[in-house]
């Protein structure tokens, strides 16, 4: 649907940050002009019903002085969805019967994110992941993390302060996921509650 470009003034981790901005701002976004109440799937998916309805990717850019910036791509399923995908997925006129058009939606996302980022840039994290833990799906709920080398079940307890998931095993240790596909339930390839 769109990119966003940005020049945040800060390190390369902390600018991870703002897949979090972009994962309100489609949330809101969605509910604005559907009156739909979307979740935020961690780290970057907005689920409706459980299925996925848009997606957000973080790409850091450089040049050859060396500045940094970061394209978020961030696609809404509008019209349309994937039906062959590992997880239901859901369009907004599937979910809501309207379907705004790509101009509208990126006219109102533009303004969520502005508005967020200023609250980012002067309160930091910590208000962005309080309004985020807000609109998350599935804390609480048995997960499956699908990293690298290895697959993890256990339960989603919370997201910390740099934005990485918390998962308790059932020995009750916690890992600190950064990275990875989240699955809810046992089960890879499911979305579900």
């Amino acid at each position: 649907m769109t990119s966003l470009m940005c020049k945040p003034q800060c390190d390369l981790a902390t600018m991870g940050q703002l897949g979090f901005v972009a994962g309100l701002a489609v949330q809101a976004s969605i509910q604005e002009m559907t009156s739909l109440r979307a979740k935020l799937k961690w780290p970057n998916d907005v689920l409706i019903e459980g299925a996925k309805c848009a997606g957000i990717l973080l790409e850091t850019l450089s040049n050859e002085a060396q500045d940094i910036g970061l394209a978020i791509g961030i696609g809404v399923n509008l019209q349309h969805h994937p039906t062959d995908t590992p997880y239901p997925a859901i369009s907004l006129n599937a979910a809501a019967g309207v379907s705004p058009t790509t101009r509208d939606m990126i006219k109102v996302l533009a303004l969520h994110f502005d508005r967020l980022r200023v609250l980012w840039e002067s309160k930091g994290f910590f208000a962005i992941r309080t309004l985020w833990l807000e609109q998350a799906y599935g804390i609480g709920k048995e997960i499956t993390a699908v990293l690298t080398n290895e697959s993890l079940t256990g339960i989603f307890r919370d997201i910390d302060a740099e934005g990485r998931l918390l998962l308790e095993k059932s020995d009750g240790s916690i890992h600190l996921i950064a990275a990875g596909d989240i699955f809810f339930g046992a089960a890879k390839g499911k979305i579900n509650d």
